[in-house]
Protein backbone atom coordinates (compact mmCIF):
# COMPACT_ATOMS: atom_id res chain seq x y z
CA UNK A 1 0.00 0.00 0.00
CA UNK A 2 1.77 2.93 -0.70
CA UNK A 3 0.46 6.21 -0.03
CA UNK A 4 1.56 9.65 -0.88
CA UNK A 5 2.22 11.59 1.89
CA UNK A 6 2.42 14.97 1.18
CA UNK A 7 1.68 16.26 -2.11
CA UNK A 8 -0.20 14.46 -4.70
CA UNK A 9 1.77 14.45 -8.43
CA UNK A 10 -0.47 14.42 -11.53
CA UNK A 11 -0.47 11.08 -13.27
CA UNK A 12 1.89 10.78 -16.22
CA UNK A 13 -0.67 9.14 -18.98
CA UNK A 14 -3.91 12.09 -17.63
CA UNK A 15 -2.10 15.32 -19.31
CA UNK A 16 -1.59 15.86 -23.11
CA UNK A 17 1.76 17.18 -23.63
CA UNK A 18 0.53 20.56 -25.40
CA UNK A 19 -2.18 21.16 -23.45
CA UNK A 20 -1.54 23.62 -20.44
CA UNK A 21 -3.98 23.63 -17.41
CA UNK A 22 -3.99 26.75 -15.48
CA UNK A 23 -4.68 24.71 -12.39
CA UNK A 24 -2.24 21.96 -12.66
CA UNK A 25 0.71 23.58 -12.12
CA UNK A 26 2.68 22.69 -9.45
CA UNK A 27 2.15 25.09 -6.23
CA UNK A 28 5.26 27.27 -4.79
CA UNK A 29 6.90 25.56 -1.73
CA UNK A 30 5.22 29.52 0.16
CA UNK A 31 1.78 28.06 -0.91
CA UNK A 32 2.29 24.96 0.22
CA UNK A 33 3.55 25.64 3.91
CA UNK A 34 0.54 28.19 3.84
CA UNK A 35 -2.03 25.31 3.55
CA UNK A 36 -0.50 23.04 6.11
CA UNK A 37 1.90 21.07 3.89
CA UNK A 38 5.80 20.44 3.65
CA UNK A 39 7.62 22.09 1.20
CA UNK A 40 10.17 19.58 0.49
CA UNK A 41 10.05 15.79 1.08
CA UNK A 42 12.23 14.33 4.59
CA UNK A 43 15.32 12.62 4.02
CA UNK A 44 14.91 9.51 3.10
CA UNK A 45 15.25 6.17 5.89
CA UNK A 46 15.39 8.98 8.42
CA UNK A 47 12.19 10.54 9.73
CA UNK A 48 12.39 13.79 10.80
CA UNK A 49 11.99 14.54 14.30
CA UNK A 50 12.01 17.44 17.00
CA UNK A 51 14.92 15.91 18.97
CA UNK A 52 18.08 16.31 18.74
CA UNK A 53 20.35 13.51 17.68
CA UNK A 54 22.97 12.04 20.29
CA UNK A 55 25.57 14.24 19.19
CA UNK A 56 24.22 17.22 19.91
CA UNK A 57 23.23 16.26 23.40
CA UNK A 58 26.72 15.28 24.69
CA UNK A 59 27.73 18.77 24.25
CA UNK A 60 24.91 19.75 26.72
CA UNK A 61 25.26 17.13 28.79
CA UNK A 62 28.99 18.86 29.48
CA UNK A 63 27.31 22.41 30.18
CA UNK A 64 25.12 21.02 32.79
CA UNK A 65 27.60 18.89 34.18
CA UNK A 66 29.94 22.19 34.62
CA UNK A 67 27.76 24.29 36.03
CA UNK A 68 26.65 21.87 38.51
CA UNK A 69 30.79 21.67 39.64
CA UNK A 70 29.90 25.62 39.59
CA UNK A 71 27.33 25.72 41.74
CA UNK A 72 29.05 23.00 44.32
CA UNK A 73 31.99 24.75 43.87
CA UNK A 74 30.51 28.34 44.97
CA UNK A 75 28.34 26.47 47.66
CA UNK A 76 32.19 25.19 49.16
CA UNK A 77 33.59 28.09 48.99
CA UNK A 78 30.41 30.21 50.92
CA UNK A 79 30.86 27.38 53.71
CA UNK A 80 34.65 27.65 54.13
CA UNK A 81 34.19 31.49 54.37
CA UNK A 82 31.52 31.15 56.97
CA UNK A 83 33.99 28.17 58.63
CA UNK A 84 37.31 31.26 58.79
CA UNK A 85 34.80 34.18 59.96
CA UNK A 86 33.44 31.92 62.61
CA UNK A 87 37.47 31.40 63.89
CA UNK A 88 38.73 34.34 63.62
CA UNK A 89 35.57 35.71 65.81
CA UNK A 90 36.16 33.18 68.24
CA UNK A 91 39.67 33.90 68.25
CA UNK A 92 39.29 37.61 69.32
CA UNK A 93 36.33 36.63 71.70
CA UNK A 94 39.65 34.56 73.34
CA UNK A 95 41.67 37.15 73.25
CA UNK A 96 39.65 40.00 74.96
CA UNK A 97 38.62 37.09 77.74
CA UNK A 98 42.24 36.82 78.41
CA UNK A 99 43.21 40.62 78.52
CA UNK A 100 40.29 40.57 81.03
CA UNK A 101 41.51 38.06 83.00
CA UNK A 102 44.96 39.89 82.77
CA UNK A 103 44.08 43.20 84.23
CA UNK A 104 42.02 41.50 86.59
CA UNK A 105 44.86 39.58 87.75
CA UNK A 106 47.10 43.12 87.45
CA UNK A 107 44.70 44.96 89.80
CA UNK A 108 44.64 42.49 92.15
CA UNK A 109 48.45 42.19 92.98
CA UNK A 110 48.68 46.17 92.44
CA UNK A 111 46.41 45.93 95.63
CA UNK A 112 47.73 43.28 97.24
CA UNK A 113 51.37 45.46 96.77
CA UNK A 114 49.36 48.15 97.68
CA UNK A 115 48.00 47.04 101.22
CA UNK A 116 51.40 45.93 101.99
CA UNK A 117 53.45 49.44 101.38
CA UNK A 118 50.37 51.98 101.00
CA UNK A 119 53.02 54.47 100.69
CA UNK A 120 54.67 52.99 97.48
CA UNK A 121 52.32 53.99 94.50
CA UNK A 122 55.36 53.78 92.14
CA UNK A 123 53.77 52.15 88.93
CA UNK A 124 53.85 48.43 88.58
CA UNK A 125 54.56 47.14 85.78
CA UNK A 126 54.07 43.43 84.52
CA UNK A 127 54.88 41.13 81.09
CA UNK A 128 53.76 37.96 81.76
CA UNK A 129 54.48 34.96 78.95
CA UNK A 130 51.91 33.82 76.54
CA UNK A 131 52.36 31.87 73.84
CA UNK A 132 55.39 32.22 70.87
CA UNK A 133 54.88 35.54 69.37
CA UNK A 134 52.27 36.80 71.75
CA UNK A 135 53.00 39.97 73.54
CA UNK A 136 50.79 41.38 77.14
CA UNK A 137 51.67 43.88 79.22
CA UNK A 138 49.87 44.91 82.59
CA UNK A 139 50.57 48.24 83.93
CA UNK A 140 48.71 49.08 87.75
CA UNK A 141 48.82 52.98 88.40
CA UNK A 142 47.52 54.49 92.13
CA UNK A 143 46.07 57.74 91.15
CA UNK A 144 44.73 60.46 93.92
CA UNK A 145 41.54 61.58 93.17
CA UNK A 146 40.83 64.70 95.64
CA UNK A 147 41.19 62.37 99.33
CA UNK A 148 40.12 58.71 97.54
CA UNK A 149 42.94 56.78 95.36
CA UNK A 150 42.23 54.45 92.77
CA UNK A 151 43.86 51.92 91.35
CA UNK A 152 43.86 51.29 87.40
CA UNK A 153 45.07 48.50 85.67
CA UNK A 154 45.91 49.05 81.86
CA UNK A 155 46.19 45.31 80.01
CA UNK A 156 46.34 44.54 76.48
CA UNK A 157 47.78 41.28 74.07
CA UNK A 158 48.53 41.20 70.88
CA UNK A 159 51.03 39.70 68.21
CA UNK A 160 54.35 41.39 67.90
CA UNK A 161 53.90 41.91 64.31
CA UNK A 162 50.59 42.85 64.11
CA UNK A 163 49.89 45.73 66.72
CA UNK A 164 46.42 46.74 65.19
CA UNK A 165 45.14 43.06 66.52
CA UNK A 166 45.44 44.27 69.80
CA UNK A 167 42.76 43.74 72.69
CA UNK A 168 42.92 46.51 75.82
CA UNK A 169 41.29 47.00 79.10
CA UNK A 170 41.46 49.52 81.72
CA UNK A 171 40.01 48.57 85.04
CA UNK A 172 39.68 50.59 88.10
CA UNK A 173 38.87 50.35 91.70
CA UNK A 174 38.44 52.74 94.53
CA UNK A 175 41.68 51.49 97.52
CA UNK A 176 40.94 51.77 100.46
CA UNK A 177 43.31 53.40 103.08
CA UNK A 178 45.14 51.74 105.36
CA UNK A 179 45.24 54.87 107.81
CA UNK A 180 41.45 54.85 108.68
CA UNK A 181 40.13 57.37 107.04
Amino acid sequence: MNRKRFHHRAKPNSAKPNSAKPNSAKPSPLAVVALGQPAHDPPRGRVASLQPNRRDRKGSLLVVVLVCLGLIGALIFAALQGMLEQRRQLGRELQMEQTRWLAEAALAQGLKRFKAEPENKKPLLLHPEFARGVESEAKIEFIQQDDKTVAQATAWIGMKDRPELRTRIILTKKVENSSGE
